[in-house]
């Protein structure tokens, strides 16, 4: 479970958070920098809407001045890493939001306090339905003297869905057991494991022109049947997301526990994998059911099936133990049989002689 939690706080403290959060969205930290992690709004052609995100400076002796800008992502990989385009002469994406954006070039935190920064987004009447996405991006000016001197930064996540007539398409890739490792892809997919997999995973890929997010349910059906089975409610518990052109992998938990994190000695309330789940061995057929839509309406349907096989080494020594019990019984009795008819035989050939 050490490793399920250190998933989780390098999740909530890295520099970039994942698309997906299981945590309440308050605890993006770089350097006694807090910040929203990511916001999300739904405004039609046309329209505006305005917001102040909180930016916490956690030193409680020096002030924090912070340089804002605009920078657009995409995706690193089939996790939910951004890839954040910080060059220059980079072109900017069919999503950005640049255009549409608004907020301070700078802004000063004092020593332990939090400060408001106003984020506007207006949108004109000929945008065209679909998803738009950037980035703020806090950068911590190196000033010295009496302000904090950071070069660390943190980004904001800003995700604008419009309304109307789009292009909605995911095609699942593979679904089954999934199995985290050190990897540089972070796990794989296994159909055999010898220790319970902790989660199931099941990849996406968007080819539509909106950013989703899929939710469902996934059943493990044992060979075995009746309480062996086990009905993962919730496929996406992040929630996470496909971004537009993305290949994601999502992943659920096999059986989940109720933990706190720590995180700035707070503890916060989540939801972990249970480290070797209680599984019996054998054979499981994994049930996919998960559903995506615009503005959280669930009119697309993705069904997938999978199957792993759970054999720890202790169930295989007793059963080539058992296999070989069982060879060297019919051995024995193969032997039994031909001496027992050898001794038949020989009876009967003297009788046969005598007359």
């Amino acid at each position: 479970m050490k490793k399920t939690k250190n998933r989780i706080i390098a999740a909530v403290l890295v520099l970039l958070v994942s698309f997906g959060l299981s945590v309440p969205a308050y605890a993006q930290n770089s350097s006694g920098l807090v910040i929203v992690p990511r916001e999300n709004y739904t405004i039609n052609p046309g329209g505006s809407v305005s917001n102040e995100l909180p930016v916490t400076n956690l030193n409680n002796s020096l002030s924090l001045d912070l340089s804002l800008k605009t920078v657009d992502f995409t995706y690193v990989d089939q996790t939910g890493t951004p890839k954040l385009l910080l060059n220059q002469n980079t072109h900017q994406t069919s999503w950005s939001l640049k255009p549409y954006l608004s907020f301070p070039a700078t802004v000063k935190v004092a020593p332990g306090q939090t400060a408001e920064v106003k984020v506007s987004i207006n949108l004109p009447a000929n945008i065209k339905p679909g998803s738009y996405y950037s980035g703020i991006e806090y950068l911590a000016n190196n000033s010295g003297g009496s302000s904090l001197n950071l070069s660390a930064s943190g980004t904001t996540l800003l995700f604008v869905n419009v309304p109307g007539n789009v292009s909605e398409n995911m095609d699942l890739v593979h679904v089954g057991a999934y199995q985290t490792d050190s990897s540089i892809s972070g796990g794989k997919y296994i159909s055999f494991a010898v220790n319970p997999p902790e989660e199931i995973g099941y990849t996406l890929q968007n080819t539509g022109d909106v950013v989703e997010t899929p939710a469902g349910s996934i059943a493990l059906q044992s060979m075995y049947g009746g309480h062996h089975n086990i009905e993962i409610t919730n496929a996406n518990p992040d929630p996470s997301i496909a971004l537009i052109g993305q290949t994601r992998l999502f992943t659920a938990c096999v059986k989940s526990v109720d933990e706190q994190i720590s995180l700035n000695d707070t503890k916060t309330p989540a939801k972990v994998c249970q480290q070797h789940p209680s599984l019996f061995p054998g054979k499981y057929n994994i049930t996919l059911e998960v559903f995506y839509g615009q503005n959280g309406k669930e009119s697309h349907e993705i069904y997938g099936i999978g199957h792993f096989w759970y054999l720890p080494w202790w169930f295989i020594a007793v059963a080539v133990a058992a296999l070989a019990l069982i060879v060297f019984i019919v051995v024995r009795v193969y032997i039994k049989l031909n001496h027992a008819v050898g001794s038949e035989d020989d009876e009967q050939e003297p009788r046969e002689e005598q007359s």
